[in-house]
Formats: structure tokens, C-alpha cells, sequence
């Protein structure tokens, strides 16, 4: 579960040899998206949230070329991505449980770094949210554009990144 844009979400991504899949659902505007795709790089996440977007405009991708009001807080999250890509993440800028999961037996900087070199980062908005706040990214992996989300405590944290 989670929030996009504002929106209550409930996602379950999937990858296995050869094959990618979601189901995402937009529970407050009754829209389920479900995207399977033959092949193990696809970002099929990406795809669906676009598609969203196509039948509920609130849901749009983020635009690019917003000032950044936090270039600072945006300097931090570049280096945690850099880190996660590298497999070597300075875990003072995660969570507790974020430190957990990136030193878990997972391939995710592995993945990340096969679609190829960091090439931009560049704000494209925020989330709404509790005490938390959520800060939207557009980066070009590669050949690969991606808009990544990263979830900061209040203690200025890295909780959570999920990237479509």
C-alpha cells in the first residue's frame, strides 16, 4: 500500500526468468491496471502508472523543469541512489529498516545498475503525506527514464524508494 500523486495505491510487482507483471490499483478512483509484459527488465510498474494517467489526469506523470526548492535534501537522495545502484549505499542516510532491506540478500543494485550508468536526476514534485514526505525524481538510467519516489522521515531519512 502506498500513496501516487495523492492517491491511495495498492501494488504488487513481479519478476521472474523472463517475465514482468503488475497489478495496480487506485482504490479511491476505481481504477485497476494490470500490465504483463514477456521479459524480465521491463518496469512494467512505469507502464501502468502511465496508462492511469491516461484515464484519470491527477495521476499524470510528473513534468520536469520545476525549480527545486530543496537542492540540498536533493544532493542527499542522489547519493542514495548512486549508492543503491552501486550496491554500496551509505546506510547513515536510510532507515532502520531500509538499511535492513539493502543489505538483504536482494539484487536490486544489480538490477538497477543493468539498465546502465546514472546519466540525470532532476526534481519533479512531491507527495502529499503524513509526517512523512515524498519527493519525485525523473532519472534517465541508460537508455531508461524513470520517475523514482523517495520517502523521507522527519528526521530527514531515507524510509522507502519505489521507482515506475
Amino acid at each position: 500500500m502506498d500513496t501516487y500523486r495523492g492517491h491511495r495505491v495498492i501494488h504488487h510487482p513481479g519478476v521472474s526468468a523472463g517475465f514482468s507483471s503488475s497489478i495496480t490499483r487506485f482504490v479511491d478512483d476505481k481504477l485497476t491496471v494490470i500490465v504483463l509484459a514477456n521479459g524480465s527488465r521491463q518496469v512494467v510498474d512505469q507502464l501502468a502508472r502511465r496508462i492511469a494517467g491516461l484515464y484519470v489526469p491527477t495521476l499524470a506523470s510528473p513534468t520536469v523543469g520545476i525549480p527545486d526548492p530543496d537542492a540540498t535534501t536533493s544532493e542527499i537522495l542522489h547519493q542514495g541512489l548512486l549508492g543503491m545502484i552501486s550496491g554500496k549505499p551509505d546506510l547513515n542516510l536510510f532507515t532502520p529498516a531500509m538499511q535492513r532491506f539493502l543489505m538483504s540478500d536482494n539484487e536490486l543494485s544489480e538490477w538497477l545498475a543493468s539498465f546502465g550508468s546514472l546519466r540525470s536526476f532532476v526534481y519533479a514534485g512531491s507527495e502529499p503525506g503524513g509526517r512523512d514526505r515524498s519527493l519525485l525524481y525523473r532519472i534517465t538510467l541508460g537508455d531508461s527514464a524513470f520517475t523514482f519516489s523517495f520517502t523521507l522521515t522527519e528526521q530527514g531519512k531515507i524510509a522507502h524508494a519505489f521507482f515506475w
